[in-house]
């Protein structure tokens, strides 16, 4: 975790250095599991909302804790709880859609075939 935190820091540092006015700083946290260190796994999601960063937070399986995915999300509109990693199939389009706000929203086709997102 402690690794997966440094990480997400670097990807936002290189995001928010090279930053696009147009684009929305989303992150996606897919995670099967709990945090070893919960306290920090909220302070660090916090930090990135208190920055702008919408949090969009996917538990997969039984063993995540539901509360620790509502306190990484931004609000329960970006939580979203599967039973395995098959059901991701049934929510990217709204995932999709809401990391793609505005006009592109509407006009989002997904090709499950190619594994593509196409905006019309």
């Amino acid at each position: 975790m402690i690794l997966a935190r440094i990480y997400i820091a670097s990807i936002c540092c290189l995001l928010f250095c090279r930053e696009r006015p147009d684009a929305p700083d989303v992150t996606v946290v897919i995670t099967d599991g709990q945090s070893k260190y919960p306290t920090i796994t909220k302070f660090q999601a916090d930090r990135a909302k208190e920055e702008g960063v919408t949090m969009i937070v996917i538990g997969v399986g039984n063993y995540t804790d539901h509360d620790e995915l509502h306190n990484m999300a931004t609000s329960d509109n970006f939580l979203y709880e599967v039973n395995d990693y098959d059901d991701l199939l049934t929510i990217d389009l709204d995932i999709a859609r809401q990391i793609c706000k505005g006009e592109c929203a509407t006009n989002i086709t997904i090709d499950k075939k190619n594994n593509t997102i196409k905006l019309l």
